[in-house]
């Protein structure tokens, strides 16, 4: 998701996890309160042993010393993990070790064209030599959106036909970073046709925000996987693909200018804001280290030779007052980026060229002799990086371990999941869900009102207390945020929060989380909607919404009610025994002077009659159709429910809405 959505995202799960006191259902909604029982945890650092397996594979907490923050710590306990699986882990008599999973990432903003066609190819390389035994892999790609191509699998055939989809899937393909030479050939454009140095100024500066907007928006993309990875048990390892991630993205662009025009506030601040992506960029070792998850970052277009093809001549070196090495500065600055991420977790980073086989050899060689350093983290400061040293004792072998660790607080845990939940639609495993609805309403000045319900079904958990948000998305802009806690008055009675929200046109995301905090139930869903455009066409009709009565809490700004009518979802059956609703807005096109016809039938097992409506050109320019089948007029079966918008005799526009009713119980 783009940084907008991210960050506004995490306010909205923020402020589930961190608002006032939970109210009850005879209370009006507020900002919901989360709260978490403390709990007595070890904190763990993992460790890779390399060298022979006989000396390797026999070790002890005699030969680690390991110092955290500024404390050393003289008791923990060491978990070893080396060499094939017991008899004894094999036969069930110990308890086996986790699978270890390899998640296979590709960063599409940050992939040229070349690497990205080169990451694809190592990974269907790596794929059969990494997953042996019983690993496990997965594929994600940060394209238009954040996206699990492929989720955690044993099957090779599975991941190697998800990268197949990858590579024909264009809202993951990205030429950002193929043009990156074309940005650079504009400073020096502009630096060569101007006698002034400024308006160079300008465009490095312009081009640095977007550049940090881009790599801000990725790093925290991936944080937010590294969140939904956090219900997997360690060991965990990302084989990360990128060529120009960096975390000071931009700073590249203030090589063009000499010493003395950095006292100059313009590019001054390119150089100082530029770091401020370094704030993502330790959000995601943060959260990886958090886990235990090693990076293994690949510069996936391999050796290229910095040049850039656009010079400065004479006179613009004079007037910048620097020697020219964008090239130089913007590749190290992305290689030094992917070895940080690597040596920081842990893992390894490939960024000259290595042959697949040498990547392959390298990370199964610290996945084959594992040591986990467990401790007693109290005392020492949550949610923050602290400095990890690792010394091994034993000759003869090497170690490799993370530069920090995170101790994750009760809230920023919490919080964490929320976010993921808003970003990938995760939630708890559970035999019901959060729904969500929309009820069309009217249109006025371009913009549609809709009545929004966050459906949380009725569940038999004692004294529950349920936290619900949404966030209405409009192209990556966030329109409207809406939030709240209820809390039934008996088990079993479902909640209903509902908001009027006003949206314009075309296509819209809304994003639904519930959590309810006795219980620990975390909830989402998300609803694609797009709305037609009443200037586009001689009449138009919206999407239909089809509503039944329900018993519930039902809360609406200052009003409850304990009863009221439900939107039910496309895939949800409906009781014949009760009345259906079905609602939908026509809107006559902005030129569209004559009278509209509507006409509705229903297809199915039973037949309902609907009255002919017409429209008065004088009339309103969008009305609201509202058809009634009464109670028991349906049998079990098939339905589908077509409206039709004729004008001048011809059909202008139609919609459908297909739903399913099920015998009555008895």
């Amino acid at each position: 998701m783009p940084r907008a959505r991210t960050a506004l995202l995490a306010a909205a799960a923020a402020g589930l996890a961190s608002a006032g006191p939970a109210a009850r259902a005879t209370q009006d909604p507020r900002p919901s309160a989360i709260v978490e029982q403390a709990e007595s945890r070890l904190a763990q650092v993992d460790v890779a042993v390399r060298g022979p397996l006989e000396i390797a594979g026999d070790l002890g907490a005699p030969d680690f010393r390991l110092k955290v923050h500024t404390r050393r710590i003289e008791q923990f306990g060491v978990d070893r993990q080396c060499g094939p699986r017991s008899a004894a882990e094999t036969e069930g008599q110990a308890p086996a070790r986790p699978a270890l999973i390899y998640v296979f990432y590709f960063d599409q903003p940050h992939l040229t064209l070349a690497g990205r066609a080169r990451a694809l190819d190592i990974a269907r390389e790596l794929l059969p030599r990494l997953l042996t035994g019983d690993a496990r892999g997965m594929i994600v790609s940060n394209g238009r959106r954040l996206a699990v191509i492929e989720d955690s699998t044993a099957d090779p055939a599975r991941l190697l036909a998800g990268l197949g989809r990858l590579e024909e899937d264009r809202t993951h393909w990205d030429s950002y970073a193929t043009e990156e030479e074309s940005r650079v050939a504009l400073v020096t454009q502009t630096l060569n046709d101007d006698d002034s140095v400024y308006r160079a100024v300008a465009t490095a500066r312009s081009l640095q925000r977007e550049e940090h907007a881009r790599a801000d928006t990725s790093l925290r993309r991936l944080a937010i996987l590294l969140t939904r990875l956090s219900q997997i048990e360690a060991p965990k390892a990302i084989v990360y693909f990128a060529d120009t991630l960096r975390q000071n993205p931009g700073e590249h662009y203030v090589s063009f200018f000499g010493p003395q025009h950095q006292s100059i506030s313009a590019v001054g601040n390119i150089g100082s804001s530029a770091f401020a992506a370094g704030s993502a960029f330790d959000l995601v070792l943060n959260a990886a280290t958090a886990q235990g998850i090693r990076f293994y970052s690949v510069n996936a277009e391999g050796l290229v030779t910095p040049v850039d093809r656009a010079h400065l001549d004479s006179w613009a070196l004079t007037r910048a007052n620097t020697v020219p090495s964008s090239s130089r500065v913007r590749f190290r600055d992305a290689q030094n980026t992917l070895a940080n991420m690597a040596a920081e977790t842990g893992g390894q980073a490939f960024v000259r060229g290595e042959t697949v086989a040498r990547m392959a050899q390298s990370i199964a060689a610290d996945a084959g002799c594992r040591y986990t350093l467990s401790f007693d983290p109290t005392g020492l400061p949550e949610d923050q990086p602290l400095r990890v040293i690792v010394e091994l004792l034993r000759e003869g072998v090497q170690a490799s371990s993370r530069g920090r660790i995170v101790l994750v607080s009760a809230a920023a845990r919490l919080s964490a999941r929320l976010l993921s939940a808003f970003a990938l639609g995760e939630a708890s495993a559970t035999d019901f869900g959060l729904r969500t609805g929309l009820v069309p309403t009217s249109f006025a000045d371009g913009s549609y009102a809709a009545l929004l319900q966050i459906i949380v079904p009725g569940t038999l958990i004692p004294a529950a207390s349920w936290q619900l948000g949404a966030t209405l998305i409009e192209r990556d802009r966030v329109l409207a945020e809406v939030s709240g806690t209820l809390a039934p008055s008996d088990p079993g009675v479902p909640l209903v929060l509902e908001r009027e929200i006003t949206f314009g046109p075309g296509p819209h995301e809304i994003v639904a989380v519930a959590h309810e905090a006795r219980s620990d139930t975390l909830l989402s869903d998300h609803l694609q909607v797009a709305w037609p455009d009443p200037n586009e066409r001689s009449a138009t009709c919206g999407p239909l919404a089809l509503l039944q009565p329900a018993a519930g809490i039902f809360v609406r700004q200052d009003a409850r009610r304990t009863s009221g009518s439900l939107a039910r979802s496309a895939d949800e059956p409906i009781d014949a025994a009760l009345p259906t609703a079905l609602m939908a807005l026509v809107c006559r096109g902005r030129n569209n002077k004559g009278p509209l016809r509507v006409e509705r039938s229903l297809v199915g097992q039973s037949s309902v009659e609907f009255p002919l409506l017409e429209f008065d050109p004088a009339g309103d320019r969008c009305v609201q159709v509202r058809d009634l089948i009464p109670a028991g007029s349906l049998v079990p079966g098939s339905y589908r429910y077509v409206i039709r918008v004729l004008s001048r005799g011809a059909v202008a526009d139609e919609a459908t809405r297909a739903f399913v009713t099920l015998p009555q119980e008895d």
